[in-house]
């Protein structure tokens, strides 16, 4: 076996930020959903809760799944991006919160794009 193949890719500053703020953007998102989403109507509640629930903790496994390195985390950050965007979209009707909801998955997409190789 070569060096190479055996040893860790290495974690930039930026990506390892942007990591860390995929996780922490996650949890806070997590709470502020679970606490503050229970007092919407209680049609809207029974299906936005869970759904931006899910969504928020899918977002946090993603962001440790692509710390560690793992390519099914990028798909999955991607999927909980959208389907916050989408929830989002339905419930305020406004596309601006289109581009506030997929930015920042853009803007993390574009950091790891450089480092896809070291993913498996």
């Amino acid at each position: 076996m070569s060096q190479s193949s055996t040893s860790k890719p290495q974690r930039g500053t930026l990506l390892t930020i942007a990591l860390v703020l995929v996780i922490l953007h996650g949890m806070f998102m997590t709470a502020v959903y679970w606490t503050t989403l229970g007092n919407m109507g209680r049609e809207a509640a029974s299906w936005v809760l869970p759904v931006m629930v899910l969504a928020s903790l899918a977002s946090v496994i993603a962001g440790a799944a692509m710390w560690f390195w793992k390519k099914w985390g990028i798909y999955l950050y991607f999927l909980a991006a959208v389907i916050t965007t989408v929830v989002t979209l339905i419930i305020t009707g406004s596309l601006y919160m289109v581009f506030a909801g997929l930015i920042p998955m853009i803007i993390v997409l574009y950091i790891i794009y450089p480092h896809l190789k070291h993913f498996d």
